[in-house]
Formats: C-alpha cells, structure tokens, sequence
C-alpha cells in the first residue's frame, strides 16, 4: 500500500472487540467511543532488552521478558445495560452482565470461569474514503482489561475502559514478542 498523503484525524477512526466464540466470534462495533483511542508501549519486538555483563563491563544484550502495551478509550454513556439483543453496549461487553447481549461471551484464553476475559481489539482508521486504496487497520490482540470506570459530566456522561495487550498486534501495525 503506498503511503497515504492525508493525515487523518478521529473522524476516521472505529473501534470493534471481538470474543473467543468460535466458529463465529461475538463482536461489538463501539458505537458510541469518543475518538479518544490511545495504544502505547509497543515496539519493534515485545521483548525488554536485557544487558549481560561481565565483571561490570557490558558483553552483549539480548531479549528478556516480555513488554505488555496498554489502551485506551471511552464511550459516551447512552445506559448501564442492555436488553440483551445486539449491538448491546460497552459495559456489558465488559461485565459480560446477565441478561446482556454479551453475557455468553467467551475469553480468547478460552471458556471457563477461572480464565481472565480477554479478547482482540481492532482500530480501523478509514483509508478509502480519503483515496487511500484501503483502510489501515491493526488488531491488537488477548486483552484484558485493567480499568473501567463511568463518570458524569454535564456534556455527556462516559465509560472509560483500559486494558492491556498479552497477545500480538497484527495488521498494518505489526509486533510480536520474541519466538
């Protein structure tokens, strides 16, 4: 893809998760985010680099353990739940709330109760309709979240959600840890 000449703002961007259902994953398309997505602390290999010395003096360095990006987001806040049919909203997405159109969702550590909820999340920042030949799009993915929190506000009440990153980033942003 050649490099797009159009510097592109929050008007073009959208964020989708998507679940460990399988053959079909649960998806849900943030209809009400912000335009506030933020990722940090990826790098070319999600590995630290770690010095070896020798008596004090520096050796070589290699990859050491593993570097977890984070997220970031919010979502105007239309309700607390939803009546269970989709598209739902995003705190049942993340309270997997009873009666909630994501109440069967599954972690795509896998199914059970003892796994900790993870799932993908893809930033898509619309490329076609700026004569780009294609959207640019990354997955970031095994997310779990770290925070998630609700505040009011006399221009529009928000969900904020944080998470971090234990899988790879795939796409136009590619990063993975060390094989």
């Amino acid at each position: 893809m050649a490099v797009s000449q159009i510097v592109k703002n929050n008007i073009a961007g959208q964020i989708r998760l998507i679940d460990g259902s399988l053959p079909t994953p649960l998806e849900y398309v943030c209809a009400f985010e912000r335009g506030d997505f933020a990722f940090s602390g990826g790098k070319e290999v999600l590995n630290n680099p770690v010095a070896i010395e020798r008596r004090g003096k520096f050796v070589n360095a290699l990859h050491g353990g593993r570097v977890y990006p984070s997220f970031t987001f919010s979502a105007w806040a239309s309700s607390f739940q939803d009546d269970g049919a989709e598209p739902g909203n995003i705190a049942t997405w993340v309270l997997r709330s009873a009666g909630g159109a994501y109440e069967a969702a599954v972690s795509t550590f896998g199914p059970g109760s003892r796994v900790p909820f993870a799932f993908h999340v893809e930033y898509t920042m619309s490329g076609l309709d700026y004569n780009d030949g294609a959207d640019h799009t990354f997955q970031l993915g095994d997310c779990e979240i770290t925070d998630f929190s609700f505040t009011e506000a006399e221009d529009g009440n928000t969900f904020q959600l944080s998470g971090i990153v234990r899988g790879p980033i795939t796409g136009d942003l590619p990063m993975s840890e060390v094989p």
